[in-house]
């Protein structure tokens, strides 16, 4: 499963419901839960997107379809250009391109992430490129 299929996934349904391949148990002092497993980058960054009645999402429940997510400790991940109206609010190293891996960020737009992972993921985004660009040149029906 690639990284775009993986956080598809994850905002499709709530956390009763979802694969439990992407599932990774927790121990805290609180109990046992699942969150869902770190979605890893081709350029060997990684972040954790979680989406429950528990997490900073929309709808904030266990059901989904989701919207916006949580997203945290992101390690050696690269902005897209995209995200510069988010650089007040989401707090960046002094590159100015990376997350500090220790924050968390609450009910981030489904989208934004969407782009985070084509921007962190060249060969998944040359491939749905790719693929794009030959449903554009087929042939339609009665042409």
């Amino acid at each position: 499963m690639n990284a775009l299929e993986m956080l598809e996934a994850i905002i499709a349904v709530g956390p009763a419901h979802r694969d439990p391949e992407l599932l990774a148990h927790v121990s805290k002092s609180s109990g046992h839960y699942n969150m869902n497993k770190r979605i890893e980058f081709e350029n060997g960054g990684s972040i954790s997107v979680q989406a429950s009645e528990m997490t900073y999402c929309s709808p904030r429940d266990n059901t989904g379809p989701y919207t916006a997510v949580e997203v945290g400790f992101p390690e050696g991940v690269q902005l897209p250009d995209s995200w510069e109206s988010c650089a007040d609010y989401w707090p960046r190293d002094d590159d100015d391109k990376t997350w500090r891996n220790s924050d968390v960020f609450g009910w981030v737009p489904v989208e934004l992430i969407r782009e985070l992972i084509l921007a962190n993921c060249p060969k998944l985004k040359a491939t749905l490129s790719t693929k794009a660009a030959r449903a554009c040149t087929r042939p339609r029906k009665g042409t």
